[in-house]
């Protein structure tokens, strides 16, 4: 998801933390779209917050398919409160210290989320790279990868974000989803790894990973 209708990242982050912080108890928030962060401002890594984000996605889609979608969860820990409030796809996380009323926190953040639906559009995936170059035969100039070269050269790209091991961890997942044979044709590698790639959280991180690896196709 990505800033829409002329207003700026910074903007967005801006409107998102100041709303909330105004509040009495909030001491961080996380605002994402599905499961792709767009926002955030919690004392985490990214890959807590990666992961954070994808349960809470999990959770209010599990309820969402049964056909009773949640707005409000609040979750109670010794150290502090889990506020995860949400809104078509939108949901966003409110970090609370325990005992805060959550009630005018609950009533701003979903406000806060209605108003600021309009202003983001839902990117499902990186943007796809101009077509392959063709030969005059119709085949693709691009080399095809091996197995084992695809996951060394995407497990160190990953793996500057998310730790070598997680890196690895996503990246058989993916492969194992799309049923690849030990040799990648171009397609399949410009596919898998968009897949691996659009899990990192963090949109910067993020796009810029995802030209590296184009970069690395053209090599």
């Amino acid at each position: 998801m990505s800033p829409g209708n002329g207003s700026s990242p910074d903007s967005l982050d801006q409107r998102v933390f100041s709303d909330l912080h105004e509040q009495p108890g909030v001491t961080g928030v996380c605002l994402q779209a599905g499961g792709q962060v767009l926002t955030h401002n919690l004392p985490f890594s990214d890959e807590r917050i990666g992961d954070l984000a994808a349960h809470v996605e999990r959770l209010c889609v599990s309820y969402e398919n049964v056909g009773r979608g949640i707005w409000q969860i609040l979750a109670g820990f010794d150290t502090h409160w889990l506020l995860i409030l949400s809104h078509q796809k939108l949901r966003l996380c409110v970090l609370l210290v325990p005992g805060t009323d959550p009630s005018p926190i609950a009533s701003r953040g979903t406000r806060l989320l209605m108003e600021v639906a309009p202003m983001v559009v839902v990117e499902k995936a990186a943007p796809l790279p101009p077509p392959m170059a063709e030969s005059a035969n119709g085949t693709s100039n691009l080399p095809s990868w091996s197995r084992l070269q695809f996951e060394q050269k995407l497990t160190a790209l990953l793996g500057r974000v998310a730790g070598q091991d997680t890196a690895r961890k996503i990246i058989l997942r993916e492969l194992a989803r799309a049923e690849s044979a030990d040799t990648l044709p171009p397609a399949d590698v410009q596919s898998i790894g968009l897949a691996v790639l659009n899990t990192i959280p963090n949109r910067g991180k993020r796009q810029a990973l995802i030209e590296e690896f184009f970069n690395q196709l053209k090599q």
